[in-house]
Order: C-alpha cells, then structure tokens, then sequence
C-alpha cells in the first residue's frame, strides 16, 4: 500500500483473501461526522468486506455503519474504509467489515450472489433487465407461490 491514502490495486489484489461477489444492490452507510444516511451504490461483497461507489471522499481508517435492506434479515455492520479512490466524477470505496458474525456474513453474500445470478438469468432468457430490488421481489414472489 502506498501513503497517503493512495492504494496500489495490484498490491491490493494480492492480498484479497476471499472471492468477491459483483453486484448493484444500495446499501446506507451511517457515519459519526453527519447526522443522517447517506444511499450508496455496492459494487462488489465478499465476506471480509465491500466496496461501494460514492460522491463523498471517506479518509481510509473512517469507521461507518452500513445497511443492506435488500437481504433479509437486513445486513447492518461497522466497516472500517480501507481505500478510497476517485473514480470520473465519484468516488470508489473499499471497507473491512469490523463487527458481524461469520454465518450472518455467508449468508448475505450468498443472498446478494443468487439476486445477481437471477438477474443475469432473467436478462439472458428473457431479455429484461431486472434492478436488485425487483429481482428479489420476483424471488420471493416464486417463492411463495412454490410454497402454497
């Protein structure tokens, strides 16, 4: 890692320990320096951390709260911001999650990974393009029409 904030990406690809998972599900990140949520666009999870597109620069070492609202039950988590790179006009943000229990982990990144297959599924068959929120909707309509 270079000072200053500034991340080597091969550097960083070396160390990533764990598979990351793409996906275009919000997430809310929460943190002490503002008084309200601010919706946040993920890019990819895995069960060490994310990173999310923002038009905010977060200081690496920043610590937030994050929600994901899209798995059920919803996904809230103290990261700890590892990078921050800008991006065109935003900013690209990578986080360690801090405080989670490890199932809870798996869990929603499998959550997050059967959307996005679903949504890559319906697109490739069906021609339509699904946001993260209605594919899950739709998933968990079958779901319980298959279980009625």
């Amino acid at each position: 890692m270079l000072y200053s904030g500034v991340v080597n990406m091969e550097e960083r690809m070396t160390t990533r320990r764990t598979t990351r998972y793409h996906t275009n599900a919000h997430l809310q990140s929460f943190s002490p320096s503002r008084p309200y949520e601010k919706n946040e666009l993920m890019r990819d999870i895995s069960v060490e951390g994310l990173s999310f597109k923002s038009d905010m620069h977060y200081q690496p070492g920043t610590i937030l709260t994050l929600n994901i609202p899209l798995v059920v039950p919803s996904f809230r988590v103290i990261a700890e911001v590892s990078w921050c790179q800008p991006c065109n006009d935003i900013y690209e943000v990578g986080v360690r999650f801090l405080q989670v229990k490890e199932g809870f982990r798996i869990k929603t990144v499998e959550q997050l990974n059967y959307i996005e297959e679903y949504r890559k599924r319906v697109y490739f068959q069906e021609g339509r393009m699904l946001s993260p929120e209605e594919a899950n909707a739709e998933l968990i309509l079958q779901y319980r029409q298959s279980t009625n």
